[in-house]
């Protein structure tokens, strides 16, 4: 028979208790986001991860939404800690490989082609 401690009771029902507030937040965040007000469903997103920090849906979407206004190094932050919470999730992943593009270098056409672009731009103007 298992038996819990009392003395942990209350510690058991302020976690569930702040857990169901999260996603309360986080559902909230959802709704705003769908009548596109990203102010208010970052904000909801600020308050499921100060009432639960361990759930990586909470960050992978704050990360989507920084990535998406173009605030890359908040979105760096927020998905640094979603795929450190788990590094499976779809979402961060798919906001990783989106900065991962980002970041990849653009090479310029190489000093040949460039000459011979110049060559042949001279030569129709002669």
């Amino acid at each position: 028979m298992s038996h819990v401690d009392p003395s942990q009771t209350p510690m058991l029902t302020n976690v569930s208790a702040a857990k169901a507030r999260a996603q309360r937040h986080y559902q909230r965040a959802i709704e705003q986001l769908k009548m596109r007000k990203t102010g208010e469903a970052v904000q909801e997103l600020q308050g499921a991860i100060e009432a639960d920090p361990t759930t990586s849906d909470y960050h992978a979407l704050l990360a989507k939404i920084h990535l998406d206004k173009g605030l890359t190094s908040l979105a760096k932050l927020n998905l640094r800690q979603a795929l450190k919470l788990n590094p499976k999730d779809s979402l961060a992943q798919e906001c990783q490989k989106k900065l991962d593009a980002q970041a990849a270098p653009v090479t310029p056409p190489p000093a040949s082609d460039f000459g011979t672009r110049l060559k042949n731009l001279l030569n129709r103007k002669l």
